[in-house]
């Protein structure tokens, strides 16, 4: 991660500067001090979601919950067909025998809209 939560949410660091003077009065140098970004709050929020994304199985859910004894037989799925994944299917299925069809690459687009 690049962006930390609370810059995420739009912080922006303070910066205080702190200046020294010589005889004559004039800056002789400037100390800028900012800030951090990635404090340890920041840090035990980015450690919780790796542990809970640890945790989850391949589609996504929770196994404590989605993999304890009593869940057996307490969930119902309900299928549901993407359109657009139907049309990614249909087009793989088309390129399959040319080489290398895995390295291929899918845009999907209404039709009647360019690239459609």
């Amino acid at each position: 991660m690049g962006v930390s939560p609370k810059r995420f949410g739009g912080w922006e660091p303070t910066e205080t500067h702190t200046y020294a003077y010589d005889e004559a009065g004039r800056v002789a140098s400037v100390e800028v001090t900012r800030e951090v970004e990635w404090d340890e709050g920041e840090r035990a929020l980015v450690v919780a979601l790796l542990s809970y994304r640890a945790q989850c199985c391949p589609s996504g859910h929770y196994l404590p919950t989605a993999s304890a004894a009593e869940s057996e037989f307490g969930f119902a799925a309900h299928a549901r067909r993407c359109h657009m994944c139907t049309a990614v299917a249909v087009e793989a299925n088309r390129v399959k025998d040319n080489p290398h069809p895995s390295a291929y690459l899918y845009r999907v687009a209404k039709r009647g809209v360019r690239g459609g």
